[in-house]
């Protein structure tokens, strides 16, 4: 199929998310005569694909992961943030466990809200790959309570180490709170005792 030489608008790109049409999205996607504009409005229609078509609801829809393959690259490669923040977005939200290597990669990412996306989907995944990288970000004020909240979801024990020191180490006030009620709930996701 060629691409229309004019620029699809939000009902064009609608339909074909609502088609499952995910391979002409991603060539719109991955068309280097696409605008900035499309490419951003594309990549957030990828993003938001239900299995077999349609939109996945903003809370508790999972995405198809059928755009991991499309996304994937995106996240890695695009040198646009808006692009990558979206497609981490889109990638937390399969619940496939073929997500985790490209977020596990975003965390990296220069982009503070893709390394949010990322770990926010390493937590949800569940992945205990992530668990020290995850613990990395705990330096990051501008990450660390969703690195710790992604953690606790892990409920791996190895992260109890390094959320006690991020703890000890930080300034805020409100940081130590929320780093150690993440001690507290991960302690108890493991099946430690809890002090009382």
């Amino acid at each position: 199929m060629r691409l229309s030489r004019h620029e699809p608008g939000y009902a064009d790109l609608a339909r074909l998310r609502d088609e499952g049409a995910l391979e002409t999205l991603a060539r719109y996607l991955n068309d280097p005569t696409s605008s900035r504009r499309l490419r951003r409005r594309v990549v957030t229609y990828i993003a938001s694909t239900k299995p077999g078509g349609g939109k996945a609801t903003m809370a508790t829809g999972a995405t198809d992961p059928a755009i991991i393959p499309i996304l994937a690259p995106a996240l890695d490669e695009d040198s646009d943030p808006s692009v990558r923040r979206a497609a981490a977005y889109g990638l937390r939200r399969t619940g496939d466990q073929s997500a985790v290597q490209p977020l596990l990669g975003a965390l990296s990412d220069t982009d503070k809200a893709t390394r949010i996306h990322a770990a926010m989907g390493l937590g949800d995944l569940r992945s205990r790959a992530a668990v020290e990288p995850l613990s990395q970000l705990l330096t990051d004020r501008s990450c660390a309570e969703t690195a710790a909240r992604a953690l606790v979801e892990i409920g791996d024990e190895r992260a109890i180490s390094p959320l006690r020191t991020a703890t000890s180490s930080t300034k805020s006030k409100r940081m130590r709170e929320k780093l150690n009620q993440a001690i507290v709930d991960l302690e108890r996701r493991v099946g430690l005792p809890q002090n009382e």
